[in-house]
C-alpha cells in the first residue's frame, strides 16, 4: 500500500500545482485584462484572422442542484425522505496570440445522495479534470496540436449497502478475498485512480458556426492510469455475494482519432456537444498479450443543455467507455440536473468597433471616390487606346500597293535617206 502510495505520490503533487495555478491565474485574469485584449470563448475551439492577438482571458464559475422528496404511505415507493445534492466548479483560462491558441480548463463536479434505504450521505458521482490544449494555427482551419489531460477523483470511495453483505473480491494477481459480515467496503482512496494523457498531432476544423462546429484531432498519445489498489463493483445479480473486482496500471501508446461537434441556437437557449476518440495501443503493459485491436478504447459523450434562465439551466449528460485493459465492461454515466450557476470571474465582451469622426469619415470617402474616378478614367482611356489600335489594323490590311509607272521603251533615230549625187 506504501509504495502504491509513493507511487502517485509524484503525479498527484503536480495535479494539484497545475489545478491550484488555474485558479489563481483564473482569479486575477481581469487585473491582467487591462493590460491586454480579449479572449476566444471556452466553447469554441476556433482561431479566425480577427481573433488575431486577443490576449488572456478566463471565466471561473460555480452551480449546485438539489432534490429534494419526502414519501409517506405512497404506493411503489419507500416511506422516507431523500435528498440529492451536487455541486460543481468550472474555470477556464486562454490565451491567444497571432496564430497560437492556449486553452486551459479545470472542471470539478460532486454530488451526494441520501435515501430512506441507506439512511446517509453517500457520494453519487466525483470527478476532478484538467485539460490543457494548445493549437498553432497554420491555416485559419487548420494546424498542429499538443495537448495534456490528468483527471481523477476528489474524495475516497466506498461501497455502502443497506444490510451487512458478504463481499467476494477477486485481486488484480487473481487472488480471491472473501469479506463477511460488512455494510461497507472501502474501494479506492482519494485523488484515486489517477489518469494522464498526452497527444500530439494535427487538427481541422472545416466547419465553425454558431450553429454548428466541426472539429478533429488526428495523431500519437500516450496514456496512463494508476489504479493498482482500486476495486470496482462487477456484481453477478445470481449470486447472494457481491463480487468485487481489482485493478492494476494501465500504459499505453499508439494512435489516436478525436470527432467532436458543438453549436447552439434559439438565441443561445439550447445548446449540444458530441464526441468521441479512439485509440489504439500498439505499446501497452497488458498481462494477458493481447493485439492492439483487442485493447482498442473507445470513448464517447454528449450534452445537451437548456437555459431557463441566465443562472438556471436543465443538463443532460452521457458518457460511454469501453477500456478492456483497464475493465472489460462498457462504463455508462447518465446524468439529468437543473443546476443554478453564478459567474464569480466573467470573461470580457468582445469591444465595440469604434467609429471614425465624421472629418474623417468625409475625407474617406472623398479619397475612395477620387480612387474610383481615376481608375474609371484609366480604364476608359484603355479602352479608347485599345479601339485606336483596332481602326489602324483595319484600315492596314484595306490599303492597296500602287504600281510604279512603266517608262516606254526608247526608240533608236531613223536616219534619212541618203539621195545619190545627180550626175
Amino acid at each position: 500500500m506504501n509504495k502504491n502510495l509513493n507511487r502517485r505520490t509524484r503525479p498527484l503533487v503536480l495535479f494539484v500545482a497545475l489545478g491550484l495555478s488555474l485558479l489563481a491565474s483564473v482569479v486575477s485574469a481581469q487585473e491582467i485584462d487591462e493590460k491586454v485584449t480579449n479572449y476566444v470563448p471556452a466553447d469554441e475551439i476556433k482561431q479566425r484572422q480577427e481573433e488575431l492577438g486577443k490576449g488572456l482571458d478566463g471565466t471561473l464559475a460555480v452551480s449546485a442542484n438539489v432534490h429534494l422528496a419526502q414519501n409517506s404511505s405512497v404506493v411503489g415507493q419507500v416511506d422516507g425522505f431523500s435528498m440529492l445534492f451536487g455541486a460543481s466548479v468550472v474555470g477556464g483560462l486562454d490565451f491567444i496570440y497571432y496564430r497560437h491558441e492556449f486553452r486551459n480548463t479545470l472542471t470539478i463536479s460532486e454530488s451526494w445522495a441520501r435515501t430512506p434505504v441507506i439512511d446517509e450521505m453517500v457520494k453519487n458521482s466525483d470527478s476532478v479534470k484538467l485539460e490543457d490544449l494548445y493549437n498553432f494555427f497554420l491555416f485559419d482551419w487548420a494546424g498542429p496540436f499538443a495537448r495534456l489531460e490528468f483527471s481523477t477523483s476528489l474524495l475516497p470511495t466506498e461501497d455502502v449497502q443497506s444490510e451487512p453483505q458478504t463481499y467476494s473480491i477477486t485481486h488484480h494477481d487473481g487472488k480471491l478475498e472473501t469479506i463477511a459480515n460488512t455494510r461497507r467496503l472501502k474501494l479506492a482512496e482519494a485523488f484515486s485512480p489517477l489518469t494522464m494523457n498526452q497527444s500530439i498531432g494535427a487538427f481541422i476544423e472545416p466547419i465553425q458556426s454558431e450553429v454548428f462546429s466541426l472539429s478533429v484531432r488526428l495523431g500519437v498519445g500516450a496514456r496512463e492510469t494508476l489504479a493498482n489498489g482500486v476495486y470496482v463493483t462487477s456484481d453477478n445479480k445470481d449470486t447472494t455475494e457481491i463480487e468485487i473486482l481489482g485493478l492494476d496500471d494501465v500504459y499505453q501508446g499508439g494512435a489516436e482519432l478525436f470527432l467532436g461537434a458543438q453549436g447552439k441556437f434559439m438565441k443561445n437557449r439550447i445548446g449540444y456537444e458530441l464526441g468521441g476518440s479512439v485509440m489504439m495501443p500498439f505499446l501497452n503493459n497488458d498481462p494477458e498479450n493481447r493485439s492492439a485491436v483487442d485493447l482498442t478504447r473507445y470513448g464517447a459523450y454528449g450534452t445537451l443543455t437548456t437555459s431557463v434562465f441566465d443562472w438556471m439551466a436543465l443538463n443532460y449528460q452521457v458518457k460511454l467507455l469501453q477500456d478492456p485493459q483497464l475493465l472489460d465492461e462498457l462504463q455508462v454515466q447518465n446524468a439529468l440536473l437543473l443546476s443554478f450557476q453564478y459567474t464569480l470571474v466573467e470573461r470580457t465582451p468582445p469591444p465595440e468597433p469604434v467609429a471614425a469622426p465624421v472629418d474623417e469619415q468625409v475625407k474617406d470617402a472623398e479619397k475612395k471616390a477620387a480612387d474610383a474616378e481615376a481608375k474609371a478614367a484609366a480604364a476608359e482611356q484603355r479602352a479608347k487606346d485599345a479601339e485606336a489600335k483596332a481602326a489602324a489594323a483595319e484600315a492596314a490590311k484595306k490599303e492597296v500597293p500602287v504600281e510604279a509607272p512603266v517608262e516606254a521603251p526608247v526608240e533608236a533615230p531613223v536616219e534619212a535617206p541618203v539621195e545619190a549625187p545627180v550626175q
